[in-house]
């Protein structure tokens, strides 16, 4: 039993089918076979109009892993950097106490500013073993990457 025109119009524009297959199917009187036939098409369409949904989500899923993957690095890159200034902050530390205990030795001091003075050379070296990064170990940095919230703003606290 033949459809009316007005159903294939309607099925037609639901279906998205293009133009050109609209003005085929016009003037057509669509029979069981050509409905069933029209039905294949449009699901095959529907399948490929999946199927190259789902190939997008998955280049979107791999382009922000790539980003994420990208943060990550750079946060740990400024992490580092800020560890390389403290290192080198505590080298500077270190040089600068030394000539201080080395005036101390040079200079005829009395006993109770020279007791200040060894005082505060060992507040000093105190001071330096607290920022030193190499004191902290790897254990630290090792637990840190394996933290999936590893982020700049971790990397801007430590530095």
């Amino acid at each position: 039993m033949p459809f009316p025109n007005t159903i294939k119009y309607i099925f037609v524009l639901k279906e998205g089918i293009n133009l050109g297959s609209w003005f085929r199917l016009k003037n057509t009187v669509l029979t069981e076979d050509g409905a069933l036939q029209l039905a294949e098409i449009f699901r095959v369409r529907r399948l490929k109009r999946e199927e190259q949904h789902r190939r997008w989500e998955e280049e979107w899923r791999q382009r922000e892993l790539r980003e994420e993957a990208r943060k990550k690095e750079g946060a740990k890159e400024r992490a580092f950097r800020a560890e390389v200034r403290k290192w080198h902050l505590r080298r500077m530390m270190r040089e600068y106490i030394c000539e201080r205990e080395r005036a101390m030795d040079n200079a005829t001091l009395e006993p109770e500013p020279k007791q200040r003075a060894v005082e505060w050379i060992a507040w000093a070296k105190q001071c330096v073993e607290r920022i030193d990064p190499l004191n902290r170990g790897f254990e630290i940095r090792d637990a840190r990457e394996s933290e999936p919230s590893w982020s700049d703003e971790d990397a801007e606290e430590n530095s």
